[in-house]
């Protein structure tokens, strides 16, 4: 019966309606819900139905309604970040781990112990710290810091200018240090820009220093594009310029 009385609302006029419910035994109150709803149904004949607009990929919408495709969003590839803990932090113009750039070279050595080897003359000074060799690891890191005293200054304490590492041990906090590529290295640090190269005693490959002048960190990169040392330096102070024999 509804079926029938479905497909006849389509073509018949209001009392003809009327007329067919009369005759099927349906008073008018209930003949006026019937109605209602059946033209409620042909308003929105989509209702209930799962449409499939052919597009499965996953969108994002912003506040402006726009949508953007997932798939099309650019992926820059970066290497795996964990916070660092204050002791192997890198911060560029600052310092790497507990040793800061303007420390005291007493301080220093309170800290770290006195330096395997160094060298002094004029003002200026270096000193090396090794690591020991373990199981895992058989080539020893070294922490090489240079010196500067002020003399005929009213402080004329000996203060850190330089710290230059060679362990993947000490990162900044975007995880970059030694053993990162440079393709990481440079959007973290884009005004990085070649200032000298040397041969490596150990392996004797080409060695090439980028550095960042302004914000105070260089690193020295090998031909396989991997970083083999970091250095922290004073912000505006070339790393080259202040000590080259820095560099083995």
């Amino acid at each position: 019966m509804i079926k029938i009385w479905a497909n006849f609302h389509k073509i018949a006029p209001i009392h003809n309606i009327f007329k067919i419910a009369n005759m099927a035994g349906i008073s008018v109150k209930n003949c006026f819900w019937v109605f209602f709803l059946l033209v409620g149904c042909q308003a929105n004949p989509n209702q209930g139905e799962t449409t499939n607009p052919g597009n499965t990929e996953p969108t994002v919408t912003t506040d402006k309604t726009d949508s953007v495709n997932v798939t099309d969003a650019p992926v820059m590839p970066k290497e795996n970040r964990k916070e660092i803990a204050p002791a192997q932090l890198i911060i560029p113009g600052k310092s790497i781990g507990q040793t800061a750039i303007n420390m005291k070279a007493e301080e220093v050595n309170k800290r770290l112990g006195k330096g395997d080897k160094s060298n002094a003359a004029m003002g200026k000074a270096w000193a090396i710290w090794y690591s020991k060799p373990t199981a895992r690891d058989t080539i020893r890191k070294e922490a090489t810091i240079y010196f500067v005293t002020n003399m005929g200054g009213p402080d004329e304490a000996s203060r850190v200018k330089q710290i230059r590492v060679t362990s993947a041990y000490f990162k900044t906090a975007d995880n970059l240090g030694v053993g990162s590529k440079l393709e990481f290295i440079q959007p973290a640090f884009p005004h990085l820009k070649q200032v000298t190269s040397y041969a490596s005693n150990q392996t004797n490959q080409p060695i090439t220093i980028l550095d960042d002048i302004a914000t105070g960190i260089a690193f020295e990169i090998n031909p396989d594009n991997t970083c083999v040392a970091a250095v922290v330096h004073e912000p505006q102070q070339p790393v080259n310029t202040t000590y080259i024999n820095l560099f083995p």
